[in-house]
């Protein structure tokens, strides 16, 4: 191109020098210029050639590179159906293991229970649907000191699929082999239900602590007697429970007690037990936080979480306390946004607490001779009554103080023990067998009672003194000096803290 506008340029200046100077009329301008868009022409069209040539060797190459990036991604969807695949199959070996550890399936006449999972995470393995996740609901059955009692456990690990299925197996292995370890062990059995529940709870805390906080777990454990429907229970961090009664639910909980097990600055000095006594037809339920985190939409069209506290109740409720009806009712108010785990315990009733009319005469009598300090009178009418029918609460607690009326305390003691038995959550009788049982000179049966006491009541002062007292009187001054430490937290200026103080320095050698 640029010879070509030199050539038209040059012929110009031919023609104005030839019309001024030579005149010769020869004009070459019209000539150079028809050859210059000819030379034009001959140029587009050979860079038309090459891009036909260009265009037709794409063409060729084309379908084979569709062909290569088709098959590339092929692969690539072959590779990671592959690796969804080990997946599901990982998850499905996973499931296998937690299968067995979920179990609450106890023919009880006076416990009902029921239990209801939903996991968040789904998949299908086998062309078949399961389900993984964090949450356990556990019922087991085990004796302590001859009574038959249901253990219950509750429990939501941290983490959202394989991670939260991890915690579960620890959590429902580690619970499993506490369970046989109690069912084959005497001395296990001997201990009272609040020791065994505060020791289980602690070996639980243990073994999550060794994970270095990288795995937590919220949990609900709790005992429930059998012949009268007394619960013991503890909850570290869990979802407080429900008490479903004459069609009326309200929470039993109103703080939270303890950090979630494996919580590395939990301490193990503070922990205390909750007792709770349920009557005929009552109905406690416990359930994980996917039971409050609910996705809600609104009338308008926007999302929000739930926030209302009393929004699960009002399910426990509208369903009359059926665990799949509750679960049926939530899901209808919103999509449920993580794993859900309900567990349920009726208490029924038990046939042998009804006692006959024919004593109630009888032992109305007996507390006339108690009012009257006829004391060996009242043991004689009561303990016949005992014999053929069986007493009520009012008249085992009047044989009771009548022994300690005459200081037979061995069968205060004894009776008392009696009593406790059928009446569990009286705690000032707990205090009771403990200083009969001390002034009986059975001194590991009062500490017993004492230390039961304390894991309900840890602020009680007086019963934290007779305990000091019973600990000093066995040699064991090392736990005494820790119930003194506890005392003069309690009550700083208290006479007692110096007198303890003054008799354990006469009695540790310098």
């Amino acid at each position: 191109l640029l010879v070509g506008f030199l050539f038209i340029i040059f012929a110009a200046t031919f023609d104005i020098l030839d019309s001024l100077i030579w005149n010769t009329g020869i004009g070459i301008s019209k000539y150079t210029f028809f050859i210059f868009i000819v030379f034009i022409i001959f140029i587009l069209a050979n860079k038309l050639i090459e891009l036909q040539i260009k265009t037709e060797e794409l063409n060729a190459n084309l379908e084979k590179k569709v062909e290569e990036r088709t098959r590339a991604l092929a692969e690539s969807l072959q590779r990671v159906q592959e690796l969804k695949v080990q997946q599901d199959g990982d998850y499905f070996l996973t499931s296998l293991l937690i299968s067995p550890l979920g179990k609450s399936q106890i023919d009880s006449e006076t416990i009902k229970i029921d239990s209801f999972l939903k996991q968040k995470k789904q998949f299908e393995f086998r062309k078949r649907t399961y389900e993984i996740g964090g949450d356990l609901c556990i019922a087991h059955r085990i004796r302590l000191q001859n009574e038959s009692y249901i253990i219950f456990v509750n429990s939501d690990a941290m983490g959202k699929s394989i991670q939260g299925a991890g915690g579960a197996i620890v959590l429902g292995s580690l619970f499993q082999s506490i369970i046989e370890r109690t069912r084959s062990s005497s001395l296990l059995q001997n201990q009272a239900p609040e020791i065994w529940l505060k020791s289980t709870f602690i070996e639980l805390h243990k073994i999550f602590e060794s994970f270095d906080g990288s795995m937590l777990v919220s949990l609900v454990i709790g005992l429930v007697d059998e012949s009268n429907g007394f619960v013991y229970y503890m909850n570290a961090e869990h979802p407080w429970l429900v008490l479903y009664r004459d069609g009326k639910a309200s929470y039993m909980e109103n703080d939270l007690d303890f950090r979630k097990l494996g919580f590395i600055s939990s301490t193990n000095s503070n922990l205390f037990v909750k007792t709770f006594q349920m009557q005929v037809g009552d109905k406690i339920i416990t359930g994980s936080d996917g039971r409050d985190d609910i996705l809600i939409t609104d009338n308008n069209g926007r999302k929000y979480m739930n926030e209302n506290q009393d929004f699960f109740l009002r399910h426990v409720e509208k369903s009359n306390g059926v665990l799949k009806g509750i679960f049926q009712s939530i899901k209808q108010s919103g999509e449920i946004y993580d794993d859900l785990s309900l567990l349920s315990l009726e208490y029924l009733g038990n046939a042998s607490e009804q006692l006959p009319k024919a004593n109630s005469k009888q032992i109305e009598d007996a507390i006339q001779h108690y009012h009257n300090k006829d004391y060996t009178g009242a043991i004689s009418i009561l303990s016949e009554v005992k014999k053929e029918f069986g007493l009520n609460q009012e008249g085992l607690k009047t044989l009771v103080y009548s022994y300690e009326q005459l200081r037979s305390h061995n069968l205060a003691a004894i009776t008392t023990s009696f009593y406790l038995k059928k009446f569990p959550g009286d705690n000032e009788m707990l205090f009771f067998a403990s200083r009969e049982y001390f002034l009986a000179s059975d001194i590991l049966s009062a500490a017993q009672y004492a230390e039961r006491l304390k894991l309900r009541e840890p602020e009680n002062i007086e019963n934290l003194i007779q305990l000091i007292e019973i600990y000093i009187t066995s040699k064991n001054y090392l736990r005494s000096m820790k119930l003194i430490e506890k005392l003069a937290k309690l009550q700083p200026e208290h006479s007692k803290i110096k007198a303890f103080q003054k008799e354990l320095n006469e009695l540790l050698p310098n």
